[in-house]
């Protein structure tokens, strides 16, 4: 059977529907509907008998079509075939306008001949991340994609894209959120580039969108593209012509007459976004978990990796993609059927959904086809099984990966049953906490199964570590409460969030009692059972015995709702929080935010959500560990007017300081606990605190507190004291002076509404977590408790999936784009060695994004090249740069520079200084490796001892420096802004902080770069000059050749130049913001003094956490006299000239 649709007219012509709501109708649904009823009636005529069974396929709008007969005539059919559904009209077809505008003509504009190079870039990138190296990416959802290797590297500016058509790139991918940053639709997935053409191509919307919006939604002929905006999506809604949108998500009813529905997407579709297939089964998962249906009983999906738009496959793939559905026998063959040489409900999906229905086999999985000539079947190239959601296959290791029969299937994404969780079988301190392999059980209703990133370790797991028995003591058990994930599986009635979703994981709450529904969730009457409580239904876990793969026991989880010491946990709905819209699929990222859930949002929360502080109050904070130096930043965050810290230890008083304190008190000295009152109100001359929070739980010093709060001042209590202490209060005194005792649990927030803000502070600088924070593999998780208990950690944070290759999120920089684009634009800045490698990458970074740079090098061809290839006029282009400005000024000027040379690198300074009359950057990037090492035995001879080494590494690599810096120094401090003078950068290397065999000269040179940053750090600090140092690692430059295959062949991470050049700029823009919170995250500000080392493409901040841990490897005790000596050094009383 076909249909019109009801009216006549080419796939992308709509004017047809202009004023005409009855077409819209039959095209929306009542076509097909009609159609099927008359063409049953003609069947049951000519055959003379009824029919028995019914069946649809449909792709596309076919798909859409045949989930509407679903949803609004479910006896219409006995099986439904919906492949590639364009189900979501409303909002694909603004979708596919808005796409179209993603890469209009401009600097930004990505030619289509570069549509296939970015594919092969991803292919190259994400085939290799899905477990098995085939030219297939399975799982595209999931690779982390550096979009920067694409970016156009020394002496290439062809087959590579520019900052811009990066930036342009990246919309394509992400997801469309409206200007309220609520969901919109899906992006192409990587892997769909060789259908860009169609809807990107040159920044012309495709027909299908623009005459929707004309035509259906009646805006008329006159209307274009450039007029589209969010309120577009917001009428597609309000109308949805012709009601064609698939969204009536019950579609029990199909369920109960015994119908059955294969829904499918090609993974590499450039027309339609696969996942809003898997948006589809999400809302059918939701609406239909809360019923006794089995949703596998009826409704199954399956993803086919490889495959575009319901047919076909990229030539970078050759994915197996036939499997007779829907519109694949005419892009095969015209006379194709069935699956020619596999007839059989395996390998064709209508046989296999007929023997559903007629036979009630349900298919366990489809095999998809490819020859090695499609057109001809002539011979089977590939054959692989497509499996249900959430299942994926995974090649088994043996036999031909091209045979269907040497590939198997694993339930959880990427996920296998067995996995791994910290389980307290006892007290941690007799040794009772344990590794183990765990499985977790089904879910049940209300619930989500997490994939554990990270955990953070809080004092309330300490505090149950050590009992033996008492409340909320249940043995055995797996702890931890401060978890991020991603979800894997969402059980029945559950809404918060969706497969696939990054969550930051909290304490559970009724939110049906009195207090949670007056929005005090935090003191839910049932607080105590749902976040401690032990029962039959909180065994979460079977937990295999050691040494066995079948004998198991069960264990308790449900701790805080959801027990994330486990690589999967079993989370309450009401423990998570849904971050999807603020955080995407970096896992260093998310696991930076571990300590949200818990002890960060109740140090702040007390501050900013209880005592509402502001610029007025005098804020002491008790106790500084994690809750405490959360209270500290929530403190400065309000802009209270003094903030007090008081411990007894001195390096947790610094890093107080740091984070925000005015004052702080060591009380290591007191003998009694009278005397810290004293000491306070020394520091707040005599007037006490408005604000006291004790976060020690110590009954004497909570007690001393209500004498430290001054008139109408509240004291909080966060610390957990113990059960029968007592606080004893002058009633009358505490009624006359107007103070308040105010308990506090999770700082009384609303976590769904106070962690999203939490985040964006984390973001924007203004919670500077990685201060605070140490990771640890989840092998080490004893030592992260002991660390913990000795306070040599304030926040241990465990990495728990994939552990062995969690990458500390404690210091890692995530450049903020914007923040380089904006504060790059119009600087002047002056660099050694800008004609190759990492340095050239600077400089065309640095004026694609409109800086002007003033480079030296001693190779003056490759110079030439660079400044060529970077303007549109050769003229420009000479060995000097002496001349004054220009009208034309190409923005990009080379001078012949031997950095060795001190005159050289003066004249390099003057030509910028004279053309400009100001440098805002330094960077000193200049650099050689001389491969024959005078210490290496080859050249230790009795004969070549009489002849001096060449010193060549120390006179360019920091000789040259020290030149850099000193001239950088001197044009830098003429800028007028005190504050912020100009930056210095100084590139040093992995042999800056680590050896290198047969490398002594060159280590020894770079050691001493990062030498000039300490030395000059604090000096050029107090005249407005910040200077940083890179230390990059393997990086592909002509310095590392001789070692380059052996890396790869070790399968270690290495950078490309490009990720070396993002470094720099950050260092040189991180102190740049004109916008509040515009900073790149993780970098504490101000941003100077710090190393940022380089590895695998990413940046890692090592230098703070290297002097924080100084009492560690020098002694409490040495470090203390050192740093005495060192303030003596610096206090602007000595001087190191002899008299």
């Amino acid at each position: 059977m076909s249909t019109d649709t009801g009216h006549n007219s080419v796939s992308i012509d709509g004017e047809w529907a202009y004023h005409a709501p009855e077409k819209l109708i039959d095209w929306g649904y009542r076509a097909m509907h009609g159609s099927t009823m008359l063409a049953k009636e003609l069947t049951r005529a000519y055959y003379g008998k009824r029919l028995e069974y019914s069946y649809y396929s449909g792709c596309s709008t076919g798909g859409r079509q045949g989930l509407r007969e679903v949803e609004l005539y479910p006896d219409d059919f006995d099986g439904v075939i919906a492949g590639s559904p364009a189900w979501w009209t409303s909002h694909l077809q603004p979708w596919t306008v808005k796409a179209g505008t993603y890469n209009i003509p401009g600097s930004g504009q990505i030619p289509a001949s570069m549509f296939p190079v970015i594919g092969d870039e991803v292919v190259k990138q994400c085939d290799p991340q899905d477990g098995f190296v085939d030219n297939v990416v399975m799982e595209p959802q999931h690779c982390d994609l550096k979009l920067e290797a694409l970016l156009c590297r020394a002496g290439n500016s062809t087959g590579c894209l520019t900052p811009a058509q990066l930036d342009t790139l990246r919309l394509i991918y992400s997801d469309y959120v409206d200007a309220n940053q609520s969901f919109v639709f899906p992006p192409l997935l990587p892997g769909s580039e060789s259908q860009w053409d169609t809807l990107i191509n040159n920044g012309t919307a495709n027909p299908l969108g623009t005459d929707y919006v004309r035509y259906f939604l009646g805006l008329g002929p006159q209307w274009t593209q450039d007029q589209f905006n969010d309120s577009i999506v917001q009428l597609s809604d309000e109308l949805d012509p012709g009601n064609a949108t698939a969204n009536d998500y019950d579609i029990s009813l199909f369920q109960k007459k015994g119908g059955k529905l294969l829904m499918y997407h090609g993974m590499a579709d450039g027309y339609i976004p696969t996942d809003s297939s898997l948006y589809y089964y999400n809302q059918i998962t939701k609406t239909l978990g809360s019923s006794d249906t089995d949703l596998d009983d009826f409704y199954k999906f399956f993803y086919v990796p490889g495959m575009q738009h319901c047919s076909g496959t990229p030539d970078n793939m050759r994915a197996p993609w036939y499997f007779a559905g829907p519109n694949q026998g005419p892009a095969l063959s015209p006379s194709a059927h069935s699956v020619p040489g596999f007839e059989d409900p395996k390998h064709d999906i209508l046989l296999a959904l007929m023997d559903w229905v007629e036979r009630g086999v349900p298919p366990e999985y489809i095999i998809a086809t490819t020859w090695n000539n499609d057109t001809m079947q002539d011979e089977v190239y590939r054959q692989r099984p497509l499996c249900f959601f959430p299942k994926r296959a995974v090649y088994s290791g043996k036999g031909n990966a091209n045979e269907a029969e040497n590939w198997e299937w694993i339930p959880n994404m990427s996920l296998s049953s067995k996995q791994k969780a910290i389980v307290a079988y006892g007290p941690f301190r007799a040794g009772k906490w344990k590794l183990r392999d765990v499985s977790p059980r089904d879910l049940r209703e209300k619930e989500l199964l997490v994939e554990i990133v990270a955990s953070g370790i809080c004092h309330s797991d300490l505090y149950f570590a050590d009992k033996e028995s008492g409340p909320g003591v249940h043995f055995p058990r797996v702890m931890g409460h401060e978890g991020v994930g991603y979800v894997k599986e969402v059980g029945p009635n559950c809404s918060v969030a969706q497969i696939g979703d990054p969550v930051i994981l909290t304490f559970s709450a009724c939110h049906q009692c009195e207090t949670c529904q007056n929005g005090h969730t935090a003191h839910c009457l049932d607080f105590v059972q749902l976040n401690f409580g032990a029962s039959e239904e909180t065994y979460n876990f079977n937990v295999f015995d050691e040494g066995s793969s079948d004998s198991s026991h069960s264990v308790h989880g449900s701790f805080f709702g959801q027990s994330s010491f486990s690589t999967l946990a079993i989370v309450r709905e009401s423990s998570a929080v849904n971050v999807s819209h603020m955080l995407g699929k970096d896992r260093d990222e998310l696991a930076l935010m571990a300590p949200l859930g818990c002890g960060v949002q109740t140090g702040t929360g007390a501050i900013l959500n209880v005592a509402n502080a502001g610029p007025k109050d005098r804020v002491v904070v008790l106790g500084l560990g994690g809750v405490g130096l959360s209270a500290i930043m929530g403190a400065k965050i309000a802009g209270c007017a003094q903030i007090i810290g008081i411990d007894r230890f001195d390096s947790r008083l610094e890093l107080a300081k740091e984070l925000g304190a005015t004052d702080v008190i060591n009380t290591a000295s007191t003998s009694e606990f009278s005397q810290v009152t004293e000491m306070l109100l020394a520091q707040t001359n005599g007037l006490g605190a408005n604000i006291t929070i004790d976060t020690t739980g110590v009954p004497g010093l909570i007690q001393e507190s209500v004498n430290m709060t001054s008139y109408k001042g509240k004291i909080l209590q966060i610390g957990a004291a113990p059960s029968d202490a007592i606080l004893s209060i002058p009633i009358f005194q505490f009624m006359s002076d107007g103070k308040q005792f105010i308990g506090v649990v999770e700082g009384d927030v609303d976590p769904q509404k106070y962690i999203p803000q939490m985040v964006e502070w984390v973001k924007d600088g203004r919670l500077p977590l990685q201060k605070i924070m140490q990771f640890y593999d989840a092998e080490d998780f004893e030592t992260a408790l002991n660390d913990m208990k000795s306070g040599k950690t304030i926040k241990p944070v465990v990495g728990l999936a994939g552990s062995k290759n969690f990458e500390t999120g404690m210091s890692l920089i995530i450049p903020n784009e914007s923040l380089i684009t904006s504060a790059v634009k119009g600087l002047i800045v002056v660099l050694t060695g800008g004609a190759q490698g990492v340095g050239r990458n600077v400089v065309e970074q640095l004026h694609s994004a409109g800086a002007k740079v003033i480079f030296g090098d001693v190779d003056d061809n490759l110079a030439v090249q660079v400044v060529s290839s970077l303007t549109d006029n050769n003229n420009n282009n000479s060995s000097s740069s002496s001349d004054s400005a220009s009208s034309h000024d190409p923005g990009v000027h080379f001078v012949h520079c031997d950095t060795s040379s001190y005159d050289d690198q003066l004249s390099l300074f003057q030509a910028a200084y004279n053309r400009y009359k100001r440098i805002d950057v330094v960077i000193a990037n200049a650099a050689v490796s001389i491969p024959r090492d005078p210490f290496s035995p080859a050249n230790l001879t009795d004969e070549s001892i009489f002849n001096p080494p060449t010193m060549a590494e120390v006179d360019v690599n920091l000789k040259g420096v020290l030149y850099t810096a000193r001239l950088g120094y001197h044009y830098l401090r003429k800028n007028s802004n005190p504050e912020h003078r100009g930056d210095l950068v100084l590139v040093s290397s992995i042999a800056g902080f680590k050896e290198c065999e047969g490398l002594v000269t060159y280590t020894a040179s770079k050691h001493g770069v990062i030498g000039v940053m300490r030395g000059l750090a604090l000096q050029a600090a107090k005249e407005g000059v910040k200077i940083n140092t890179i230390c990059p690692w393997m990086t592909k430059t002509r310095m590392v050749r001789g070692i380059e295959q052996g890396w790869y062949d070790l399968d270690l991470p290495s950078n490309e130049p490009a990720d070396v050049a993002r470094a720099i700029l950050v260092c040189a823009t991180a102190n740049r913001s004109s916008k509040p919170g515009q900073v790149h995250q993780g970098a504490v500000l101000p941003f100077s003094g710090k190393i940022l080392w380089v590895g695998g493409g990413k940046s890692y901040e090592i230098e703070d956490r290297l002097q924080s841990l100084e009492p560690e490897w020098l002694g409490h005790e040495n470090s203390e006299i050192l740093k005495k000596g060192q303030e003596y050094l610096h206090s602007g009383e000595t001087s190191w000239d002899s008299k």
